[in-house]
């Protein structure tokens, strides 16, 4: 597990002329730019739907979760979580009657949680074939220090596997400031991934051992707020 966290660098880096020209480009040509080809897709809302709403919302959550793996990540409600953060208590007693802070939820049956306890930090993993049996609960070490308000750090960026599979997966932090609308990471071919963030966390995944070129928070105007980047072991 990586234990050096890399400080991020100034916002006219590389990285920022590179996610900065990638938004454009994707806001030109309406697609999503990443390490493989996925369809369109916007996030799914969640806020205050009626019963209705609810059930349609909770279906679409649904079908996302079993599609293709998505650049970026859909925004699933509390229905949709519970079985899983109930699967993840289940089967780390440190996680009972604790909430994720964050859920990526971007296809491919994978569905992975994010717990901040802390000095301490969990990642749940599970599949959305059986919610009750993750295949992945991992402590990470949390960081030291304070973040700058928009700042953005790395706690874990390892290929791990996944039955037969290799997949890159990425967890860090991020400030606390109204800002920071978006979580990117950027390759070195001008693709990118979204990353889902909530609660000063944020977390991706996407297949294969790939290495980024570095992860950064974004404003809606799609300009960089802060980077971080490491090696990937």
């Amino acid at each position: 597990m990586p234990t050096g966290i890399a400080e991020p660098r100034s916002r006219k880096s590389g990285l920022g002329s590179l996610l900065s020209s990638a938004l454009l480009a994707a806001a030109l040509i309406g697609c999503e730019p990443g390490p493989s080809a996925a369809p369109n897709s916007e996030p799914v809302r969640t806020v205050e739907p009626s019963p209705t709403e609810a059930i349609t919302e909770l279906d679409a959550v649904q079908a996302a979760s079993v599609g293709p793996w998505r650049r970026l990540p859909v925004i699933p409600g509390p229905a949709f979580v519970a079985p899983f953060e109930a699967g993840c208590q289940a089967a780390e007693p440190k996680l009972r009657g604790q909430r994720a802070a964050v859920i990526d939820v971007r296809g491919a049956k994978i569905v992975t949680l994010v717990y901040d306890m802390g000095a301490a930090a969990f990642v749940c993993r599970s599949t959305t074939d059986d919610p009750a049996k993750p295949f992945d609960v991992r402590a990470i070490e949390v960081p030291t220090g304070e973040l700058d308000p928009d700042g953005i750090d790395i706690a874990f960026y390892e290929a791990v596997r996944v039955g037969d599979q290799l997949e890159t997966l990425l967890v860090g932090r991020i400030g606390p400031v109204p800002e920071v609308a978006l979580v990117i990471a950027g390759f070195p071919d001008q693709t990118f991934v979204w990353g889902a963030h909530a609660n000063g966390w944020y977390t991706m995944w996407w297949q294969g051992k790939v290495a980024m070129e570095g992860v950064a928070t974004t404003n809606i105007r799609h300009e960089v707020l802060s980077e971080a980047d490491q090696p990937l072991p």
